[in-house]
């Protein structure tokens, strides 16, 4: 087999892998115990210059 075909064919499998493992969003308890524990400190306080929760969810995810 030639070279230029296995990396063709190597590609292929490596990105038909990485789009089938799509990630799951954690369930809303999760979300909302992880904002309590990492995030409300600052986003939780209208006295920080962190964007309120409520911008936060208008922000997209990526």
């Amino acid at each position: 087999m030639r070279p230029i075909n296995v990396l063709a064919i190597t590609g292929a499998l490596l990105a038909s892998g990485t789009a089938s493992a799509q990630r799951v969003p954690p369930s809303e308890g999760a979300q909302e115990a992880l904002f309590q524990q990492n995030c409300v400190v600052c986003h939780g306080n209208p006295a920080t210059r962190a964007p309120a929760r409520a911008s936060l969810h208008a922000m997209s995810p990526d």
